[in-house]
């Protein structure tokens, strides 16, 4: 009985080493299937994360995502050192109206370009909407941010967009600007971004092409 046994056992053992090989094979190949799916999934994902809070056409964060940032620049700075500018390119409906809008959306590429190339990389850089962008620096007061509009404004100004391919002259552009910093013993979220706002209507209403902070 005890030899039959062991002679069943070292069959079983005989088969095992037959399939084991193939088994693990196709155990192997299972394997990557289902990481490969993952890498896929996971990458599919990111970019549709991307695609929810970014714009397509500037390629910047949107608006969705700036609320995100300046909620978490807030929190993280305990809203000491948060500063935001409000950017609104002038006479944009004028480009619009005389060249079309494939031209105005080339302008707000150009504009988009402009503005990230020259804020500092620890500033965050969005397109809220339409013309309209907006600056978040996490770590400055009024003066650092007035600083820094005024640089990309200058910028600007010195950097008129042209397109020869579609008869498109140079075109003198000019941003008005709305610069805020927060105000722990004052401000929530809401009043912060308000400000912002209406420093920029003030800026636009007195005459364009310059920043109002307060």
């Amino acid at each position: 009985m005890l030899r039959q046994r062991r002679r069943r056992d070292a069959l079983v053992r005989g088969e095992y080493r037959r399939v084991a090989p193939s088994h693990n094979h196709e155990v192997n190949a299972l394997g990557q299937a289902v990481s490969a799916l993952a890498s896929q999934l996971e990458r599919k994902l990111a970019q549709l994360t991307h695609q929810a809070t970014h714009d397509p056409l500037s390629r910047l964060p949107n608006r969705k995502l700036f609320l995100q940032c300046l909620d978490e620049a807030l929190v993280q700075g305990d809203g000491t050192g948060v500063a935001v500018l409000f950017l609104d390119l002038d006479n944009f409906k004028l480009i619009n109206d005389s060249y079309g809008h494939p031209v105005g959306d080339r302008v707000l590429r150009h504009l988009a370009d402009l503005i990230q190339r020259h804020s500092r990389k620890a500033n965050v850089v969005v397109r809220y909407g339409g013309d309209e962008f907006c600056i978040i620096v996490p770590e400055g007061d009024l003066d650092t941010a007035r600083g820094v509009a005024e640089r990309v404004l200058t910028e600007i100004r010195n950097s008129p967009f042209g397109d020869e391919a579609h008869s498109v002259p140079p075109q003198s552009l000019t941003v008005s600007a709305g610069v805020t910093s927060y105000r722990p013993e004052e401000d929530n979220a809401f009043s912060f971004f308000k400000r912002a706002d209406e420093n920029l209507l003030t800026a636009k209403r007195s005459g364009k092409d310059r920043v109002v902070a307060e």
